[in-house]
């Protein structure tokens, strides 16, 4: 059985960048809870769970217009999976 190390560093961010920050994480916001509605969603119609392949799919079409990288919204919609299996 493997192990991780998981270590969390505070990093200092200048006050300039702040209203960046606090925008990032708004947007980072709307496309987690957007997954989370689109799996609870799916679920109650269809009676079925969606797997993290098709509700990332999904999530990346729709947002497509939000302005932050992909491969950070497919680890915000990889975060909520990881958070709905423990």
């Amino acid at each position: 059985m493997s192990r991780y190390i998981v270590r969390t560093y505070k990093v200092p961010v200048p006050r300039e960048l702040y209203p960046l920050c606090s925008e990032l994480n708004r947007l980072a916001g709307r496309i987690y809870n957007k997954t989370m509605s689109l799996v609870k969603k799916v679920k109650s119609k269809k009676g079925f769970w969606l797997s993290p392949g098709a509700a990332q799919k999904y999530i990346l079409r729709w947002s497509s217009t939000i302005d932050i990288h992909t491969h950070s919204k497919q680890a915000i919609v990889q975060q909520y999976f990881q958070a709905l299996n423990s």
